[in-house]
């Protein structure tokens, strides 16, 4: 999977880019802060939670998520898969090593995503529409 780097917290994002929208074209990585943060060796996480995508789960006072919406996509066919990983290089689309992987099904004009995160910090998004359905970016 490729991607591009954005050092930016998704506060400081325009809303074209960070909340409203986030192309496909451009979704390989984004630091993207839900709020206040502890430092991240504070943080433990649990590895390959697999969730719905639940859209409620982003309504506010449900905790923290993150909700993506994904456009630029060149057919409705196949899966569009949503991981977020610790935002480090060490397990960065490393096998298992995501946080919280949602499963949603694609469509021409964009989809929303919520992703459920654990607790408030700093995290990367990849994003992945495998239409063929052989695990790799189409």
């Amino acid at each position: 999977m490729t991607g591009y780097a954005f050092p930016y917290r998704l506060p400081d994002l325009p809303p074209i880019v960070g909340r409203a929208a986030l192309p496909i074209a451009v979704a390989g990585l984004v630091l993207a802060g839900v709020g206040a943060s502890a430092p991240l060796a504070a943080q433990a996480h649990t590895y390959a939670r697999v969730g719905p995508n639940d859209m409620s789960l982003c309504a506010p006072g449900k905790g923290p998520a993150v909700r993506i919406t994904v456009s630029g996509m060149k057919s409705s066919s196949g899966h569009l898969f949503v991981r977020t990983y610790p935002a480090n290089k060490h397990d960065w689309l490393k096998s298992k090593r995501y946080i919280m992987k949602v499963e949603a099904t694609p469509n021409e004009g964009g989809v929303a995503v919520c992703v459920p995160l654990p607790s408030a910090g700093d995290y990367a998004i990849a994003i992945q529409h495998d239409i063929n359905g052989n695990r790799k970016t189409d």
